[in-house]
């Protein structure tokens, strides 16, 4: 922002003498980044924590209505939340299936604990992202995701098995929502294997 530089326009490693070059270290969320960064240097290293995450998934409490969560910044365009997440919502929403949208922008710490003690499942829509948060927070409250493959979850979701992939788009994603809702027991066995996975 300083210097005004558009870094999208930069390669790997403009951005990587630029920006990163002078660290003695660098700790990286994900394989992806890790293989990224890997020519360039070999300081680096696998680091991803949450924050009180030994509290997460601790109160579960059950709905009627099939509860989606999306947490993070809506106006990041590489989110996808206006782009993909609200309009496949609302096609779901048109083939009368009950279900909400359940958002967080902008919480505090103890109120993410307690966002996903009724959501059943998170819907990830990013282009590209370090892990996500929202992806390690849902899978350590027992809650699995469909997901574009990014960051973290191609490194834990085995689709079909504890999770499901999707292209970015807006059809797929309704397709895979409308899925997991009329097929409760696939979305049990998701959910009985995304933590353990996850960690």
């Amino acid at each position: 922002i300083k210097t005004k530089t558009n870094v999208n326009a930069l390669t790997r490693a403009e951005f990587f003498d630029q920006y990163l070059k002078h660290y003695d270290f660098l700790l990286l969320a994900n394989d992806n980044l890790i293989k990224a960064y890997l020519p360039y240097t070999k300081n680096l290293e696998f680091a991803l924590g949450i924050y009180k995450e030994e509290c997460f998934g601790r109160t579960k409490i059950k709905s009627d209505t099939f509860t989606l969560g999306w947490t993070g910044n809506p106006h990041r365009v590489v989110k996808g939340f206006f782009e993909v997440i609200e309009p496949a919502v609302k096609k779901v929403l048109e083939t009368g299936r009950k279900v909400r949208l359940k958002t967080s922008f902008n919480a505090s710490y103890e109120e993410m604990i307690e966002f996903y003690n009724d959501v059943d499942l998170a819907v990830i829509a990013s282009s590209g992202d370090g892990a996500p948060t929202m992806f390690c927070e849902a899978c350590l409250s027992e809650i699995p995701s469909i997901s574009t493959f990014i960051g973290l979850p191609s490194m834990v979701i085995q689709d079909g098995i504890n999770g499901i992939f999707i292209n970015r788009d807006i059809d797929e994603m309704a397709n895979a929502i409308i899925y997991l809702h009329d097929n409760p027991d696939v979305l049990e066995n998701f959910s009985k294997r995304i933590k353990q996975d996850y960690l």
